[in-house]
């Protein structure tokens, strides 16, 4: 005898036969915790795992799934094997995968971050917190502890947002804080450049004091710093800011970045190798840009009560340099802006000679532009009788 079922009816049994090829599939898993469907609506072949699988080739169930049934944990699966290409991450549930994963699934563990529409309940606790989308879209892993290897959460390459929630935190590009880094303080913030979805490490830093010190997109968090890097001319780009000495740039991601400095307390010397070696040269208060012996060089730097040395200076970035010698000799010191007394940047009293690059420029034989003074148009200038080891302000004008 033939059973015929037509309208209403029929529409009602195919769904009921869905619904018991779904139930069959479940329980040829029991112990599963995740279960893989080879089709939409959790149908066709099956697969059923509580193991991490690298690679699902030897499954047998490699680029198939394009549903799933996640019955206890967060599960993460991605494109490419070893946890690698397109990922996300599934909750308690059944899903169907997006166009990225759908048939195209080679490696799944469980663990993974967990989805950002949830962040705000589940990481309430978290100091830090990746996303994988902009502006703190997409997937989600917080944490409170450093991690040399974002590979190890399944977050490595992922992240193109981050919030910072207490703390101050550097993402490197590489394992290990190695490669390029950026530190953040905190706020929501957007990733760029470098790390723009390549991200594999991130570790909580201090900055301030004993030469520790950060890039910061946060005005606020080097506002009292005694010096700041910018990876741009003029105080634009990346910034890294520090209230002390740094023999080695390479650790906080910041070497051979700066194009230009500012320093807001005391005098400082720069050098384009680490430990202070290398060509070096010295700045006061204000904002300089890097000339060509430091720009994209810059190593370590340390505070200084004197000026340096320089065989063959460059110094045509700035607007005016005094020399400690004759003819634009001896030790020297690069401007921007006015001084009103030199004795704060240990150099009152010592130039023999001045090189104007741009404007018109007082010097005086005293501070706060009193005594003898003198002005000086571009070019490389003695200072002469009465100037000539006596400059203690200067001023454009």
């Amino acid at each position: 005898m033939q059973l015929y079922v037509f309208g209403r009816d029929a529409v009602l049994a195919a769904a009921l036969l869905l619904s018991a090829g779904a139930v069959l599939a479940e329980s040829d898993h029991p112990n599963a915790e995740i279960i893989l469907y080879a089709e939409s609506n959790e149908r066709g072949a099956s697969y059923g795992t509580s193991g991490e699988h690298g690679n699902l080739a030897g499954s047998g169930f490699d680029n198939r799934a394009r549903s799933i049934l996640v019955r206890a944990g967060v599960w993460q699966l991605c494109s490419a094997p070893n946890f690698q290409g397109s990922c996300r991450n599934y909750d308690p549930g059944r899903h169907e995968l997006n166009s990225q994963l759908s048939g195209q699934v080679s490696s799944l563990r469980k663990g993974g971050p967990i989805n950002s529409d949830h962040h705000h309940r589940r990481l309430t606790g978290e100091d830090v917190v990746l996303y994988s989308g902009d502006y703190g879209a997409g997937q989600a892993y917080g944490t409170t502890r450093n991690l040399p290897s974002l590979i190890a959460v399944g977050f490595n390459d992922v992240p193109r947002s981050l919030d910072v929630r207490s703390g101050t935190w550097q993402l490197c590009r590489d394992l290990d804080y190695a490669g390029p880094c950026e530190t953040f303080g905190p706020g929501l913030h957007e990733l760029g450049g470098l790390l723009y979805r390549q991200g594999s490490s991130l570790r909580r830093i201090h900055v301030g004091g004993g030469g520790s010190g950060g890039h910061h997109h946060s005005g606020d968090l080097d506002g009292s710093a005694s010096v700041v890097l910018y990876s741009g001319r003029d105080g634009t780009g990346a910034r890294y800011a520090s209230n002390g000495k740094q023999p080695d740039l390479r650790k906080d991601g910041f070497n051979d970045r700066a194009q230009s400095v500012r320093v807001r307390h005391g005098t400082w010397r720069f050098c384009e190798n680490i430990n202070y070696s290398g060509s070096c040269h010295e700045f006061a208060v204000g904002l300089h840009n890097l000339g060509n012996a430091l720009d994209r060089k810059l190593s370590s730097f340390e505070m200084v009560s004197q000026a340096v040395h320089h065989d063959h200076p460059q110094h045509d970035d700035f607007k005016v340099v005094l020399y400690e010698g004759r003819d634009g000799r001896g030790h020297s010191i690069s401007l921007y802006d006015q001084h009103v007394d030199l004795n704060h940047d240990g150099f009152a009293n010592r130039a023999r000679s001045v090189r104007v690059n741009g404007g018109t420029w007082l010097l005086c034989s005293r501070p706060h532009y009193q005594g003898v003074c003198r002005t000086f148009h571009r070019g490389l200038h003695d200072l002469g009788p009465g100037l000539g080891g006596h400059v203690a302000s200067l001023r454009e004008e």
